[in-house]
């Protein structure tokens, strides 16, 4: 036993061959560009290209760099910082080949840097919407680039502000603030509920979803999910309708959310033709594009009454010149502004770094599918064609 004991001993391991033929592999991908962390984890080089915006930064926009800048901090991505999209700020930037993503803030000034940097695989939108990035003709005919956005940083906030904005008007709180300024009491008024009405929500991406959720749990209200196609039962959705149908989805429910992005097909999707066909006394939310409205139409309804009132977190024009009418006393109580602002919370660039940090790895790794992919009310299809290209261009709504 003794002697056995010893052999045991002196015996080497098992896994000295398999170690010493991993150490090789590491050396291989390290020589190759990549690197190795752990067990059956490879990750390839990254060089990204920081493009911030254009012009001189905002507050908001130096947080968000310095958020980012911190993320792109890792031993696998080599980043450059750029704040002009052309010029002699890019023309200096050596070895433009060897780049293959870019994180950037929506801005259609992507299609110069695509021109420059030719093999570009991923381009991540810090931001929500990306109809600015899409006006990109390389972008959008290239299957080889993968496009992904922060899309589910916002769902939260604007589901509660399109709530806030329907109970606003439902419950009449403008009558109380009036009645409040006016030091006069009046009790006993009878006022609707938010609970069980008809909901109509343009735009089932994952804004549209979130929406849907907190007007079925928490008020049982009936869903409708508007869509280009309608397909499947999306979740928290009673029904699904066309978005061509627009005029007759309007006309049979008593709340109208709208989360449609800004592209050809909705400029103005809500004419004055379609507010014309609304629900009397509904109430219309808009926390998808301000240019997907027809203001005119929308102050003619809001006037004669068709709509009781309007919670606008987007206008057409942003910011609001000091003459515009939303700032007339006429709207005084039927027009709720929140300036762009009810996606806005203390987390949100935490929110976006973390969606970065997460895309990164994915990426790295070569994984399939990258997290929070762009498809807001169906502008983009996501499909999974076992690679890292998991975005194909679809007709935009």
């Amino acid at each position: 036993h003794i002697i056995f004991f010893f052999l045991m001993i002196r015996r080497p391991p098992r896994s000295t061959q398999s170690r010493s033929s991993a150490a090789s592999d590491v050396y291989k991908r390290q020589v190759h560009g990549e690197v190795k962390f752990g067990r059956a984890m490879s990750m390839r080089k990254l060089k990204v290209l920081f493009a911030i915006n254009t012009g001189v930064l905002s507050a908001s926009l130096k947080e968000l760099e310095t958020v980012v800048s911190k993320v792109l901090q890792k031993p696998f991505v080599d980043y450059t910082p750029v704040y002009n999209f052309q010029g002699p700020e890019i023309d200096k930037i050596k070895n433009k080949e060897l780049y293959n993503v870019i994180c950037t803030t929506d801005n259609k000034d992507v299609e110069y840097l695509l021109r420059d940097f030719k093999n570009i695989e991923w381009v991540h939108d810090l931001y929500t919407g990306c109809e600015r990035i899409l006006q990109s003709d390389l972008l959008r005919n290239n299957d080889k680039i993968v496009l992904t956005n922060c899309r589910d940083v916002s769902k939260i906030p604007l589901s509660e502000f399109a709530a806030g904005s329907t109970l606003y008007f439902l419950r009449n709180f403008p009558f109380f603030e009036e009645q409040k300024r006016k030091r006069e009491w009046h009790a006993r008024i009878p006022l609707p509920f938010l609970n069980q009405k008809h909901v109509a929500i343009f735009g089932y991406g994952s804004v549209g979803v979130e929406v849907g959720r907190v007007f079925k749990q928490a008020f049982n209200c009936r869903i409708t999910a508007v869509k280009r196609e309608t397909g499947s039962l999306p979740p928290y959705a009673d029904a699904v309708a066309r978005l061509d149908d627009i005029k007759k989805v309007v006309s049979q429910n008593d709340v109208i959310i709208n989360c449609l992005p800004n592209t050809p097909f909705t400029q103005q999707i809500f004419s004055k033709e379609v507010f014309e066909n609304f629900k009397k006394d509904s109430v219309f939310v808009n926390v998808g594009r301000g240019t997907t409205v027809d203001e005119d139409g929308l102050a003619d309804a809001l006037l004669r009454g068709q709509i009781l009132g309007a919670g606008l977190d987007v206008t057409a024009q942003e910011p609001l010149p000091k003459e515009s009418r939303w700032f007339d006393e006429q709207f005084r109580h039927k027009v709720l502004l929140t300036f762009h602002s009810s996606d806005e919370y203390p987390e949100l660039l935490e929110g976006r770094g973390k969606i970065l940090d997460e895309n990164l790895h994915k990426f790295a790794k070569g994984e399939p599918c990258l997290l929070y992919t762009s498809d807001a009310a169906d502008d983009l299809l996501c499909v999974d064609l076992g690679g890292r290209r998991i975005i194909k261009k679809k007709k935009m709504i």
